[in-house]
């Protein structure tokens, strides 16, 4: 905005109602931190954080607010007023800063992995018609899932946890993490962060690095990935109900796993987590 008033700063605690439907609203809001669910009649339709734009049509159209949002996990969003969008919209021709720095090419990106001499044809060379996308940090709409993207330390590279949704169950993904990066945390394994907490908050299933055990760590942990019992600690702090192991350590015998999963499961109980590892062909219904 430019000429309009400097947008107030909202708080919310887990659980806390921003809007109910029906209710008349002259604002619009802008998630900065956190995640919040969006509700119509009752039923949970998406989930929405920093990337969304909240409000806007009781603002535009004059009328009520078409849905109930409720903070899944402490949020912190900018509240712009109706007349501060109305002036900044007849102000004339302006510049604004950018939000966020210009994305690179996906196809460039992944052409340089994808190529000779390492692989013997582009991405631009195969057969069929595709297409090729990036996301950043922010909550978006793919294919009927709402999907909230936070960036997670790893190392070489940068790195998305996800948070995807179909108005139902929600699970949260955490794939080549490293959250040692950050600090050994509270239980020695790695810190849990806010990008962290914000993805797996009460989500029905949690799936997560578990390349390495807590012994391993210490010579292994500059690999960028995660401890098995990281994953555990990270479900109890944010209130998941489920996790699900994956992306062992190729030397780690089938035996091995069986293993690593008993202890995390009889340790899981206590905290009434179910821990599990990933099986190839397994099925798990949610919801």
């Amino acid at each position: 905005m430019s000429g309009g008033r400097t947008p107030s700063i909202r708080k919310l605690k887990a659980g806390a109602t921003l809007v109910r439907q029906g209710d008349s609203g002259a604002t619009l809001f802008v998630p900065l931190d956190g995640i919040l669910r969006v509700e119509v009649d009752g039923v949970r339709v998406a989930e929405l954080g920093p990337g969304a734009v909240l409000g806007e049509r009781a603002v535009i159209e004059g009328g009520r607010r078409t849905a109930t949002l409720v903070a899944v996990t402490a949020c912190r969003l900018a509240e712009i007023a109706g007349l501060d969008i109305a002036s900044d919209q007849d102000a004339g021709p302006h510049n604004t800063g950018p939000l966020r720095a210009e994305p690179q090419d996906p196809l460039a990106v992944l052409s340089r992995a994808m190529g000779p001499p390492h692989f013997p044809i582009t991405p631009a060379d195969l057969r069929g018609d595709w297409t090729f996308e990036s996301y950043g940090a922010a909550s978006f709409v793919a294919e009927g899932f709402t999907i909230t993207a936070r960036e997670i330390p790893h190392k070489g590279g940068r790195t998305m946890g996800l948070r995807i949704t179909d108005g139902g169950a929600t699970i949260a993904y955490l794939s080549d993490h490293a959250p040692q990066q950050l600090g050994t945390g509270s239980h020695g394994v790695g810190e849990h962060h806010q990008a962290a907490r914000v993805l797996a908050e009460g989500v029905e299933l949690l799936v997560h690095d578990a390349r390495y055990t807590a012994d391993e760590l210490p010579t292994r942990g500059a690999f960028g990935h995660a401890a098995a019992e990281y994953a555990l600690g990270l479900a109890e702090a944010a209130g998941a109900h489920r996790v699900l192991l994956f992306h062992h350590d190729p030397r780690r015998s089938g035996a091995e796993v069986a293993e690593l999963e008993r202890r995390l499961a009889r340790a899981g109980a206590a905290a009434d987590v179910s821990v599990a590892a990933a099986r190839e062909g397994s099925e798990i219904r949610l919801g």
